[in-house]
């Protein structure tokens, strides 16, 4: 009897521990290490510094917690909330931690549990003081993953992830900031959690634990084990991730079912591709296909006795490819002698490599060969042995599936040539000169789409465009945030292609550049990438900003200094050239500058010689920061600088004169502010120097007067001369 009746009180007992997937700390761990390591080519570190400007990458932190641990945080807080009896109840998150690729369908593909069995079979149980339910259920892990209403535990799903991010990007409060980008990473490491969990075996079954020794119990006592050699052994495990064909995620192979309620994403095929029906486990070796169609054919779950077991398929130890094998093992009661244990051996090659599955003899042999040395209490024919062997296998898929979901969010790229500051026509062309002085209040995006899905652009369709930008103010030391609106879009045009869309966005208040420092501006899409319908990229840039220059006026060969933040890189040793200093307005012929020294906050350049001859008048002063990655090319505000012309004022007549210099017409849309008028005395048959703005009509004035343009610097001494008398 004692035989009979003990694993019907050991499952009965396994309901206080449904399953976890892998224990709380084991996810926590798997996360860090995915968001911390460079996996089949996606960096989260590159990503977060090259695409979103945060200088320290994973380690940035939000409310208090970096990148890298909030993500950590999510992969232990999806099995939260807990509390006794929380599985014999239908308010626990675990419950939605199970997908069962064999069901009908999605939405019923959850956990459902009947505990009205359970009642009749042990009604004194079940006259505690508790109500339990007639049946423990939970939605579909996929269906969990795109829930929008979450409930208990918070609202962590991947539009959440989503909406978060776009918040994160665009809001104009930074408490708000920073909360909402803490919550987009904690729901990423979330989401890595159900991933995680399909690579149990008991999740892709909707089976419970036992409750002395299961699958996620052993991983997570090696994970933390005192033996050096084990802790080995886990990381090894979780050093060489798998990784799942990316075309799962463009549409194929199969389309995305209808479930009511939910707007399913290609997220879902992670999980499950459709492929796999029971009877076809060879394709889950051959073809792409998610990562509980590949745990759920080739592993055996817990031994869990009917009723408490629902209807699903395990490996057949009939197959041709499966023999039984026998290992000399450490005595777990006396660590000084071996036994010998028989395994059911699973070859997946003909070299014969592959993985025990199970004990020999599954039930009754092995229960009745050691259950008496085990103080009493059931133990499964799946041990340690099998443990590593399926971990072996498990492990690497599941970081390696985690962490394409992590890859797929951050997929989108937004590739900016140019970005332009001050500009003030409705569609801007690089080589208009129309700028409207040292604040910013119009800047001009060329933008063209870098999203990629198994290394082909992912095109981007209808959406949004949204500016946002920050500064400090260094007169009150505070980051002052700005919306600088929201456009729609048909398209974003494809990088390497002949176009570029051009967005321009007009700030509310200009930016007063002699006071800004970090300037930053946050782009962001949100709209059809690809198979995604409401996806959201970002793009941050940190943009330079000239302060002042000094001099402000010079001829060729004159030394300005540039003071400024976010200023370019240029490489010594000094002098050197640089076209990122530049003195002309047109961006695609730029006078390069020889760059005398630079610091953090200044450059000194000399002005290059013509500077003022192809634009007549305006030096054009600007700075450029190169992305070295990208070649993106992000300029800064003009400040006013002029080269000045050298000439004189002859006096050709016998009297003394008193000559009027003045401006007659403004630089057209460059400068509207006319020189003010100089008088200079003359006298008889002699001349005085001066020195003008290039870039005016001047007229002198005395008994007579001479008008013309004044706009070259030439290689003569004397670039003008008014003859009066």
């Amino acid at each position: 009897m004692k035989k009979i009746w003990m694993p019907i009180i050991t499952g009965l007992l396994s309901f206080c521990f449904v399953a976890y997937g892998f224990e709380k700390p084991t996810h926590m761990a798997v996360n860090i290490n995915i968001a911390t390591k460079s996996i089949n080519g996606f960096s989260l570190d590159s990503y977060l510094t090259n695409q979103l400007g945060l200088s320290k990458g994973v380690k940035e932190e939000f409310n208090g917690k970096q990148i890298m641990n909030w993500i950590g945080e999510g992969g232990k807080a999806e099995d939260e909330p807990e509390g006794l009896f929380k599985y014999l109840s239908n308010n626990a998150r675990n419950n939605n931690h199970f997908h069962n690729p064999l069901a009908d369908t999605w939405d019923k593909a959850g956990l459902d549990i009947d505990v009205s069995v359970l009642k009749s079979l042990f009604p004194l149980l079940f006259r505690l003081p508790y109500p339990f339910p007639d049946h423990i259920k939970g939605q579909s892990s996929i269906l969990w993953a795109h829930n929008k209403n979450q409930d208990p535990g918070g609202k962590w799903s991947w539009y959440d992830a989503r909406d978060y991010f776009y918040k994160g990007l665009t809001l104009t409060d930074k408490t708000q900031r920073d909360s909402t980008m803490a919550n987009c990473f904690r729901a990423l490491g979330q989401l890595m959690h159900l991933i995680q969990d399909a690579s149990v075996p008991a999740h892709v079954r909707g089976e419970f634990h036992f409750l002395t020794f299961h699958y996620e119990k052993w991983l997570e006592a090696m994970r933390s084990s005192n033996s050096e050699k084990d802790r080995q052994r886990f990381n090894d495990f979780i050093a060489s991730p798998s990784f799942f064909d990316r075309s799962i995620l463009d549409g194929s192979p199969n389309p995305l079912p209808f479930i009511s309620g939910f707007e399913l994403t290609p997220i879902a095929r992670i999980i499950d591709t459709d492929q796999y029906n029971g009877n076809n486990p060879e394709v889950t070796v051959t073809r792409p296909v998610g990562i509980a169609e590949f745990t759920n054919a080739n592993f055996f779950g817990e031994f869990i006795y009917p009723p408490f077991a629902p209807k699903c398929s395990s490996p057949d130890l009939k197959s041709p490819n499966v023999e039984e094998r026998v290992y000399d093992l450490q005595d777990p009661r006396d660590p000084k002698k071996t036994v010998t244990r028989k395994y059911y051996y699973r070859k997946i090659d003909e070299a014969g490599n592959g993985y025990r599955l199970a004990t020999v003899g599954f039930l009754k042999d092995y229960i009745t060969k050691y259950f008496p040395s085990y103080i009493g209490l059931l133990r499964p024919a799946l041990d340690g042995g099998v443990y590593n062997d399926y971990a072996e296998k498990l492990i690497p898929r599941a970081v390696g599936y985690s962490a394409g979901l992590l890859q797929y969010f951050f997929r989108g790229n937004l590739y900016i040539g140019f970005l332009v500051p001050s500009v003030d026509q409705a569609i801007y062309n690089v080589s208009n000169a129309n700028d409207t002085g040292r604040d910013i209040d119009t800047v001009a995006f060329f933008i063209q789409n870098n999203s990629k899905l198994n290394d082909v652009i992912e095109p981007i369709g209808e959406g949004t465009i949204s500016l946002t930008v920050s500064y400090i103010d260094s007169r009150a030391g505070e980051t002052v945030y700005q919306s600088a609106g929201t456009g729609s879009v048909t398209n974003i045009p494809d990088m390497g292609s002949e176009n570029v869309l051009t967005a321009l966005f007009t700030l509310a208040e200009p930016i007063p550049t002699q006071f800004a420092k970090e300037l930053t501006y946050y782009l962001t899409f949100r709209g059809e990438l690809g198979q995604e319908k409401d996806a959201v990229i970002g793009k941050v840039i940190k943009a330079p900003v000239l302060q002042y220059v000094s001099p402000d006026q010079g001829i060729e060969g004159t030394l300005v200094t540039i003071i400024g933040d976010y200023l370019p890189e240029i490489g010594g040793p000094f002098p050197t050239t640089s076209r990122n200093v530049n003195f002309n307005h047109d961006t695609r012929w730029p006078y390069t500058a020889e760059v005398i020294s630079r610091t953090d906050t200044e450059i000194t350049a000399k002005v290059p010689n013509s500077a003022a001859i192809v634009k007549p008048g305006y030096g054009g002063l600007r700075v450029r920061r190169v992305v070295s990655e990208t070649e993106e090319m992000i300029y800064s505000n003009p400040v006013p600088f002029f080269p000045i012309a050298e000439g004189e004022i002859r006096n050709s007549g016998k009297a003394s004169i008193n000559a009027t210099i003045e401006a007659v017409k403004p630089i057209l849309g460059d400068y509207n502010q006319l020189p003010g008028p100089i008088i200079y005395p003359v006298l008889p048959g002699q001349s005085v120097s001066l020195q003008l703005m290039t870039g005016f009509t001047y007229k002198a004035t005395t008994n007579t007067s001479f008008t013309q343009d004044i706009w070259t610097l030439t290689p003569d001494p004397m670039d003008f001369v008014f003859d009066l008398e």
